[in-house]
């Protein structure tokens, strides 16, 4: 019998030499450092909403609902902000070198730190220190993304005057967040405010014309849309999702089929709903985007986003909060 020759490796060896590795596409790089980021901040949303459920419908709590609304609203401003900052970083700056995974990695250790010290921030238990230790690592956060862009304002000239103006307004309302730390609970309380409301004006400022006009020369970093979109989209799943998980996190519907499963079955539904509204509710037949419009429109559509995720936020620990007390009353009656 003669064998004949086979191709095997041949067709091997030529296939190998067209192929790609994947870490060259930077596209999949980006969206892989992405998914890593967003399963961090799933952490810390979890966190958060489990942390107000406890405060707010816990048994043993001290605090009103309001108290706890607002406490946690001025814990998620700051770690939103840093996932914020963090996408334009990777947006406008990542060239997926050595330099930029440890500085990510390094934000990213800020960022857990924040997380895991969150739900005490307003603790009365270790007299405010996780609070200051909050501000100190969010006030690092910020300096570390200055740094970040005074570098890139060496090489590129048009950015300088808006490092210069950022660096100002950091001075500014850093000099809030540090003197929160000194400041007794409650009355830490209207810095915080003045602190996280004052931030929104100076970064309106910087989306605005003038800053077109006055800080950068005329120059202006084009922005990819459709990441920015995507990145917002993404976010808007991890609350989602959060939420969904504490549906099933826990049992909070008990064993079998009860009263409570109907409930748990409605919250499934309108968290579908919210998703189906958020992604296809604009049918109008000449769609353009809010962040292609008029400048104004881009920072609303943001600013939109913020108060829709801290809500989203808020909500996630209170109906499970109150499920799980009468599911555990129900369980020691029953037994």
């Amino acid at each position: 019998m003669n064998r004949e020759p086979s191709n095997i490796s041949n067709e091997s060896s030529t296939d190998s030499q067209k192929e790609e590795r994947s870490t060259g596409d930077a596209i999949k790089q980006y969206e892989r450092v992405d998914l890593f980021i967003d399963l961090i901040w799933v952490g810390i949303i979890a966190n958060l909403s489990a942390s107000f459920g406890e405060q707010a419908f816990g048994e043993n709590t001290a605090l009103t609902i309001r108290e706890a609304t607002g406490e946690i609203v001025l814990v998620f401003i700051p770690i939103w902000r840093m996932w914020d900052y963090l996408r334009e970083y990777i947006g406008n700056f990542y060239k997926d070198d050595l330099t930029d995974r440890n500085f990510i990695v390094w934000v990213l250790i800020l960022s857990v730190l924040y997380g895991v010290n969150a739900p005490f921030a307003f603790s009365p238990v270790d007299e405010g220190n996780s609070l200051k230790l909050l501000i100190a690592i969010y006030l690092v956060a910020r300096a570390s993304f200055l740094g970040a862009q005074l570098i890139q304002a060496m090489f590129i000239p048009f950015l300088r005057r808006q490092v210069l103006f950022q660096l100002v307004s950091t001075v500014v309302t850093g000099g809030l967040w540090i003197a929160a730390i000194y400041v007794q609970y409650p009355s830490n309380f209207a810095l915080l405010i003045l602190a996280n409301a004052l931030e929104q004006p100076l970064a309106m400022l910087h989306a605005s014309p003038v800053d077109d006009k006055l800080l950068s020369g005329g120059w202006k970093r084009s922005v990819n849309v459709d990441r920015y979109v995507e990145r917002h989209e993404g976010f808007f799943i991890i609350i989602l999702g959060e939420g969904v998980f504490r549906l099933i996190e826990g049992s909070p519907s008990g064993m079998g089929i009860n009263s409570h499963t109907g409930t748990v079955l409605t919250a499934l539904l309108l968290y579908y709903i919210l998703h189906w509204i958020y992604f296809n509710a604009n049918q109008s037949k000449s769609f353009v985007h809010a962040v292609r419009r008029t400048w104004w429109k881009p920072f609303l559509w943001k600013f939109l986003h913020i108060i829709m995720f801290g809500a989203q936020a808020v909500r996630k620990g209170q109906p499970m909060g109150r499920q799980r007390k009468e599911t555990d009353k129900d369980f020691l009656l029953d037994y």
